[in-house]
């Protein structure tokens, strides 16, 4: 069986060493910005109404010193809206999806190659 590679795998793969050589991670007092598609997992009893969530986010990140760094992070999220029978019922509910921004501000705090990032926010 022939197996194919992704197009998109081999420009990831290929920009790693680029990376390594510009990137300016603890840089003092340098500002970066970062753009990615986060997923979010809904709790107990929304997931019975929504399914999971996804859409773009833009993280911002400003380094104090070699450390420490404070991060904002929003985008758009996503949520399909399910058809639900309820129980004892013949009738089928229709939940409307939902949008949401969620806005989240926190610290980050490097330890060598590794870091702890806290968050918090509202949605």
């Amino acid at each position: 069986m022939k197996k194919r590679v992704s197009p998109f795998l081999i420009i990831c793969f290929s920009l790693v060493p680029f990376e390594a050589l510009f990137a300016q991670a603890n840089k003092k007092e340098s500002f970066s910005v970062n753009f990615g598609v986060e997923l979010f997992g809904p709790e107990s009893n929304f997931r019975r109404t929504h399914r999971t969530g996804f859409g773009p986010t833009i993280k911002a990140e400003y380094t104090f010193g070699k450390h420490l760094s404070a991060t904002f992070n929003t985008g758009f999220t996503y949520f399909k809206g399910k058809s639900v029978f309820e129980t004892g019922s013949l009738l089928r509910t229709d939940y409307k999806p939902l949008l949401a921004i969620p806005a989240k501000a926190g610290a980050r705090y490097y330890l060598g190659n590794f870091y702890f990032l806290g968050e918090a926010g509202l949605v």
